[in-house]
């Protein structure tokens, strides 16, 4: 726990480009290869099980959900953003963890909070904006849109 706040736990898999598109496909209808997919846990709010199974005394992380990650479309995008993979996988696993506590890029408000959010955490860890610098996509079939001029990964 930290500043008062109860402890966390997330699943997360790296899978390659086809077995993510199959999830994709399988739990969004896309049928296409994204980088990152969030799926929050379906736990009640008050933390028991629903099965009626008791938890273990004690404070026990909570799982907030699991994340799943395509390794290769992270190292091409990596490359083609000349980022660090290490940063570009941060980003994203950030992102991921934005969507299990309910942000959402479905409108331009949305995505700018969610990006503010995502931004100000990567600066606490030493990690540049990833939407600074990266130029306007409008209109391409790359699984981005563009909102004030910065891209945005469409997740």
């Amino acid at each position: 726990a930290h500043l008062g706040q109860p402890s966390v736990t997330v699943g997360a898999l790296l899978c390659d480009d086809q077995r993510m598109r199959q999830l994709n496909s399988q739990f969004r209808g896309k049928d296409y290869t994204t980088n990152v997919l969030s799926f929050p846990d379906e736990m009640p709010e008050d933390g028991m099980p629903q099965d009626g199974m008791h938890e273990s005394p004690g404070p026990t992380p909570r799982l907030i959900g699991e994340l799943a990650l395509a390794y290769g479309r992270l190292i091409a995008e990596a490359q083609d953003e000349a980022k660090s993979l290490e940063d570009h996988l941060t980003h994203l696993f950030v992102h991921g963890l934005a969507h299990l506590f309910g942000l959402d890029h479905e409108t331009d408000a949305e995505a700018q909070d969610m990006e503010a959010a995502e931004t100000a955490i990567l600066a606490s860890l030493g990690i540049a904006d990833p939407y600074g610098d990266v130029a306007d996509v409008a209109g391409t079939s790359d699984g981005t849109r563009s909102v004030d001029g910065r891209k945005r990964a469409v997740f």
